[in-house]
C-alpha cells in the first residue's frame, strides 16, 4: 500500500510539472502579439531625394527608432495619378537598408516617393510622401 501512494504522488506531480509547462508557452496569439510589437516599435525612415535624372531618381533615407532594419520598400506613383490608393503604387525591394536606385520613369514628370524598413519581424509604416520630377537634364551627385 505504501509504495502505491508513493506511485500515486509521482503522477500527481509529473501532472502538476506538465500543466506549469503549459502554462508558460506562449499561445499563438501571444506569440503574434509580440511579433507586432516588434513591428510597431519600427519607426518610418526618414527620406529624402539626393539625386535625380531624366529618367530615374537616387532616394537616400536614414532608418529611425531603436529596432534595426536590414531591408527596405520603395513606393512611387505619378502625382497625377487619378487613383492613390496603395495597389495602384510601383513598389520595389531595395538592394540595401538606406538608398535606392529608382529607374525606368519618365522624363520631366513629378513622382511621389515613400520607403519603409523592414527587418525579420516584416516591414514598418512609410515614410512621409517625398514629391519631385525627373529633369531634363540630370544633376549632379552631392
Amino acid at each position: 500500500m505504501h509504495k502505491s501512494v508513493h506511485v500515486l504522488w509521482k503522477r500527481i506531480a509529473a501532472a502538476l510539472c506538465v500543466a506549469v509547462f503549459i502554462a508558460a508557452v506562449p499561445t499563438h496569439a501571444q506569440a503574434q502579439s509580440e511579433v507586432d510589437e516588434n513591428v510597431a516599435v519600427m519607426e518610418a525612415p526618414t527620406c529624402c531625394l539626393y539625386s535625380w535624372g531624366t529618367t530615374w531618381m537616387l532616394l537616400i533615407w536614414s532608418p529611425e527608432g531603436d529596432v534595426s532594419s536590414d531591408r527596405a520598400e520603395v513606393r512611387y506613383i505619378r502625382e497625377d495619378a487619378t487613383d492613390m490608393s496603395d495597389e495602384n503604387w510601383t513598389v520595389e525591394t531595395s538592394d540595401t537598408d538606406y538608398y535606392h536606385w529608382v529607374e525606368g520613369l519618365e522624363r520631366d514628370v513629378r513622382y511621389v516617393f515613400q520607403v519603409r524598413s523592414g527587418n525579420e519581424y516584416g516591414f514598418g509604416p512609410w515614410s512621409e510622401s517625398l514629391t519631385d520630377r525627373t529633369r531634363t537634364r540630370p544633376a549632379p551627385i552631392h
